[in-house]
């Protein structure tokens, strides 16, 4: 029986050594890496005056323009700072982007990432095509390098 034991327990303790290993070497290569993002406000203020500035009184067929003041309305409830629901996120990026400079990152604290990145502020702009597609990503997501 001692035999056997000697045996198999080093057998045993290698296999759970290369499965710890192996669960291991996997979570370093397969977790998500945080978000690195260095635009400055200055960059996402250049970048917005290059914009089009498409609005909603920009769309002339009716069944589309409702639903774009609808979006904007959804997203601001979360995201504008005076608002009954605001985001908590949004009211910190709003307090921080009013003492910023220029120079400074935009997504300081992460504040304006877990603000206009939220899943459901997102999901709110995605109600109108339009609205999602021409006002909302190029600005709060792509001129702020995300």
């Amino acid at each position: 029986m001692n035999k056997i034991l000697l045996i198999t327990l080093p057998i045993a303790l290698l296999a759970i050594a290369a499965t710890v290993g192996g669960i291991i070497i996997y979570h370093n290569h397969h977790t998500p890496k945080p978000v690195v993002n260095h635009t400055t406000i200055f960059d996402w203020y250049s970048c917005s005056n290059g914009l089009q500035h498409a609005q909603c009184d920009d769309l002339t067929d009716e069944t589309l323009k409702s639903p774009c003041y609808s979006a904007s309305n959804l997203v601001s409830d979360l995201t504008y700072k005076d608002s009954e629901h605001v985001l908590t996120a949004c009211a910190k990026f709003s307090e921080y982007f009013l003492k910023a400079t220029a120079q400074d990152e935009l997504n300081n604290g992460s504040f304006y990432e877990n603000c206009y990145l939220n899943k459901d502020v997102l999901k709110k702009a995605t109600t109108s095509a339009y609205y999602n597609d021409k006002i909302y990503t190029p600005f709060y997501v792509k001129c702020a390098g995300f």
